[in-house]
């Protein structure tokens, strides 16, 4: 256990790491078991960064397009949500 806590202060993204905390070997966890744990444990860190900063981008992009009148803002802030929406998606391999 104690390898597992020093492995999730060096890396809050540990769950993509394949750590059974049964077990001293890795495996590869499938993606059911990534969505389980994140389930459990909810956001880290990292991931709550970006989501309150996806979060002030378009409230922003909204103001400034009404101060504006442009709709650009709103352009730019759509492709940066879907860009960090992406990064929350546990890869495929």
């Amino acid at each position: 256990m104690l390898i597992i806590q020093l492995i999730k202060r060096q890396n809050p993204n540990y769950s993509h790491l394949g750590i059974n905390p049964t077990s001293d070997r890795f495996r590869i966890l499938s993606y059911k078991e990534i969505r389980v744990i994140k389930a459990e444990n909810g956001l880290t860190n990292q991931e709550m960064y970006w989501a309150y900063a996806a979060i002030s981008t378009t409230i922003l992009a909204v103001i400034y397009t009404f101060w504006f009148k442009c709709p650009m803002p709103l352009v730019l802030s759509f492709a940066f949500n879907a860009v960090t929406v992406a990064q929350f998606e546990p890869e495929d391999a």
